[in-house]
């Protein structure tokens, strides 16, 4: 039983000691198969719970019909937690990337890729560190093609939960990023390392920076802030529109509220944000004054969202 033990021991001790060249070496290589390339300096993976690399790039290409995207960062680094691996989940904590891009083709219908997410609380994302990071989405199953550029993205203790992937954004201890020449920022509050509730500024956006088109209509600017609070499975939305003109001085603000029920969100990025616009149409109140400028953009976004019959 001692060897047995003792045996059992060393093989783990090998493993662990071998784990980076295996996975640098043999794993990458089958990464390759499937159209995943992976290249980075330093040893990667310590041991099988601790990943560092330097000018990492990641290339996703399998074919023209597929979506495919390019990844890269100065510095990366995380840690997987042991416990959760037993009972076939999947934590990564500590997440610290530095001066990332991620460049993204979307070619598919986003809702047939529903049924790759995993399912709730399988694969978690906690305390994430993002420093001065940049995003270029360009989606062609959308006319135009629609195309969304957002940079200086820093983020710091966001959690994301990868069966709602649209969650990142309620759930940022403080953030902020551009949008056109718009800027956003993100806060929560904690207790006792939980979640209470927060809130997301939307300052000097516009329309054509959000719908990926350029329309002279959608020169539009607005103001958006948004207050939530958690709950047991779900978050509860308010907030307002602020509609800018030409001298930028806001008016009284259109009001929204709405809940969002996680259950409902499990969708890929691009349809959690078209439901989260969806829902904030559905419960605003314009003035008079405002309605026809939110029926515009409303007309917009509904000739252009994502349906699960596009292609049919």
């Amino acid at each position: 039983m001692e060897k047995l033990f003792l045996i059992i021991i060393l093989s783990l001790i090998f493993i662990i000691l071998l784990y980076p060249f295996l996975f640098k070496f043999i794993v990458l290589k089958i990464f390759k198969i499937y159209g995943l390339r992976v290249e980075f300096k330093k040893l990667g993976f310590f041991h099988p719970f601790r990943f560092y690399a330097e000018n990492l790039i990641i290339n996703y290409f399998k074919s023209e019909n597929y979506d495919t995207f390019s990844f890269q960062c100065e510095k990366i680094f995380f840690l997987v937690r042991f416990l959760p691996l037993l009972w076939g989940k999947i934590k990564i904590k500590k997440i610290y990337i530095k001066n990332p891009y991620l460049f993204y083709e979307n070619k598919m219908n986003s809702f047939l890729k529903i049924q790759l997410l995993p399912s709730p609380n399988r694969v978690f994302f906690e305390n994430i560190i993002i420093f001065q990071g940049k995003i270029k989405f360009i989606d062609y199953v959308l006319p135009g093609p629609y195309q969304l550029l957002m940079e200086g993205i820093n983020l710091y203790g966001a959690q994301m939960d990868l069966s709602f992937p649209v969650s990142i954004l309620f759930f940022i201890k403080r953030g902020k990023a551009r949008l056109g020449r718009g800027k956003i920022k993100s806060r929560n509050h904690y207790i006792k390392k939980k979640p209470l509730r927060g809130n997301l500024i939307f300052h000097k956006i516009k329309w054509m920076d959000v719908m990926g088109i350029t329309i002279p209509l959608m020169e539009i600017t607005f103001d958006m802030e948004i207050e939530f609070e958690h709950l047991k499975n779900q978050t509860n939305v308010s907030g307002k529109i602020f509609i800018l003109n030409n001298i930028e001085k806001k008016n009284g603000g259109i009001g929204f509220s709405f809940p969002i029920i996680w259950s409902q969100y499990r969708l890929p990025m691009d349809l959690g944000i078209q439901k989260l616009i969806e829902k904030i149409f559905e419960t605003i109140q314009p003035s008079l004054i405002e309605k026809g400028l939110i029926l515009i953009g409303k007309e917009f976004f509904d000739k252009f969202r994502k349906t699960p019959y596009e292609f049919e």
